[in-house]
């Protein structure tokens, strides 16, 4: 099950977020997904990374069964005009980066053919899978 919170204003893209949740863990998952700004997605960075600059997203495993996302939608919008993709392609691709570090995956080849198989399922969008995050908004999970 998945639940959403918004803290930002703007809007979240019509994205099958369970589908693609259960693709990733099977149906008994639990996942909380927020939707934040700079300020909080800053916050986190700085507590739980040591990095005080705000992440693109951010994921926590709570327990084998339950996390949490956490995805910045002012990144969204600055990154999908860098990459020339629309928000809900970059919001895809964070989602989806988001879930397989809950699941432990780190960044590296194996994350990202997952990452790609994904990606290439559940959108007809091109996408810059070689993009890293040393702007410094990566999405290493919390461990």
């Amino acid at each position: 099950m998945i639940t959403v919170k918004k803290l930002a204003k703007t809007p979240l893209p019509a994205i099958p977020l369970q589908p693609i949740a259960e693709a990733v863990f099977g149906s008994n998952y639990e996942l909380s997904l927020v939707i934040c700004g700079d300020k909080l997605s800053r916050q986190l960075n700085r507590a739980w990374r040591g990095k005080d600059r705000p992440a693109n997203v951010l994921s926590f495993p709570l327990d084998k069964t339950m996390g949490e996302i956490f995805i910045n939608a002012r990144r969204i919008k600055s990154e999908a005009k860098k990459l020339n993709q629309t928000a809900r392609a970059r919001y895809l691709h964070l989602f989806i980066h988001g879930l397989l570090h809950l699941k432990g995956l780190d960044h590296g080849s194996r994350m990202d053919k997952q990452e790609q198989q994904l990606l290439a399922k559940w959108s007809n969008e091109k996408y810059h899978y070689r993009t890293r995050y040393r702007d410094g908004g990566d999405s290493r999970s919390r461990r």
